[in-house]
């Protein structure tokens, strides 16, 4: 790799960092299914808790089992048993946005409720896979910032979601279970 590639990368990553420092509203996406969970976990701890301390007060996912399950329960957690009211000013929400009104993904909707501090339900109606994508937009729209469990397949919500999020040039923290990496990513990129 090049010298200049290597001093614009560092760049990039600097301004991404200072971009974290205004960031109130975190939405996040990812595989129901991954390696190295252990790594994931710690790796998605450590970008909540980054947020937190920069100021994020929302934290969002589809509430679907897997990672979007971890990042809810990392998000509680990371608050502390003294942490202000979500409702309050400077307390931290951490929402769950389905699809639509009987959504399942591995816990009854009584299980999600007693989990998060709110539920937005997307649409009215049944089961659609339009529903899923359009739950997945809302929670791009409403975000400063993505973060990602993501191994780079071509296909699926987490793809889908990640492309909405890059054409409305919303910054996306890649984590990939797969190579153990993580890096920022731009509409650009």
């Amino acid at each position: 790799m090049k010298v200049d590639t290597i001093i614009q990368q560092d760049e990039d990553e600097r301004k991404q960092s200072e971009k974290m420092q205004t960031v109130k509203y975190i939405g996040f996406t990812g595989h129901r299914e991954y390696d190295n969970q252990e790594w994931v976990a710690s790796e998605l701890a450590a970008s909540i808790a980054r947020a937190q301390a920069a100021g994020a007060g929302w934290f969002a996912s589809g509430g679907a089992a897997g990672s979007d399950e971890l990042f809810l329960r990392l998000a509680l957690k990371s608050r502390g048993e003294d942490a202000v009211p979500w409702y309050d000013d400077g307390g931290v929400a951490v929402c769950a946005f389905i699809p639509f009104p009987d959504f399942r993904s591995g816990w009854s909707s009584g299980q999600l409720a007693q989990m998060v501090d709110m539920i937005v339900t997307v649409n009215d109606g049944e089961y659609a896979v339009w529903k899923m994508h359009a739950r997945n937009h809302t929670i791009v729209d409403n975000s400063d910032v993505m973060l990602a469990v993501y191994d780079g397949r071509k296909s699926g919500g987490t793809f889908e979601c990640l492309r909405y999020a890059r054409r409305n040039d919303v910054p996306i923290y890649w984590i990939n279970p797969s190579t153990k990496s993580a890096r920022w990513i731009t509409g650009g990129d």
